[in-house]
């Protein structure tokens, strides 16, 4: 049996199906949170004893702010994740140089930059009509394996000029 002598701070089902809740509890006395999940079930006793002190609609909402919350924390750190990670563009940082440079064609960076260059001229080259329609999967091989900027376009030159 679940102790309902602490403050009920929330409620909340934890399936969509709703066959399921967990209650957060405080006791202000020794300053603990105590938390118990428990099925929703007629039979159960606690179900039923919780239901004197929360309403159904109450434990909605509480689910619904749960919820909302628990949302808004994940999308934060999404946010996060993906600047740290340069996946979000952000106009305030960006500066021609800083992605292109045709400096960059002779002597890469062995930096993300270097990477990032390396990776968007093979996509570029990829976009070339007569590598498309290539059939040539050795020479797309070679392409995809280049190092540097040099050797994808020594090989799309293959392609257009050969």
């Amino acid at each position: 049996m679940i102790d309902f002598s602490h403050d009920i701070l929330k409620v909340a089902y934890t399936d969509a199906n709703k066959t399921h809740v967990e209650i957060t509890m405080g006791n202000p006395e020794d300053k603990k949170l105590y938390v118990h999940f428990l099925p929703c079930t007629e039979e159960n006793p606690d179900w039923q004893d919780l239901l004197t002190r929360v309403s159904i609609d109450q434990i909605e909402e509480m689910t619904k702010t749960h919820f909302e919350g628990l949302q808004k924390i994940h999308e934060e750190e999404l946010v996060d994740f993906a600047k740290k990670n340069g996946l979000i563009y952000d106009p305030a940082q960006y500066t021609p140089n800083s992605k292109l440079n045709i400096d960059y064609i002779f002597n890469l960076p062995e930096t993300e930059v270097g990477i990032d260059f390396l990776f968007e001229l093979k996509l570029r080259v990829f976009d070339i009509e007569q590598i498309v329609q290539s059939d040539n999967q050795e020479w797309k091989k070679k392409i995809r394996d280049s190092n540097s900027p040099i050797e994808v376009m020594y090989w799309a030159g293959k392609f257009l000029y050969e």
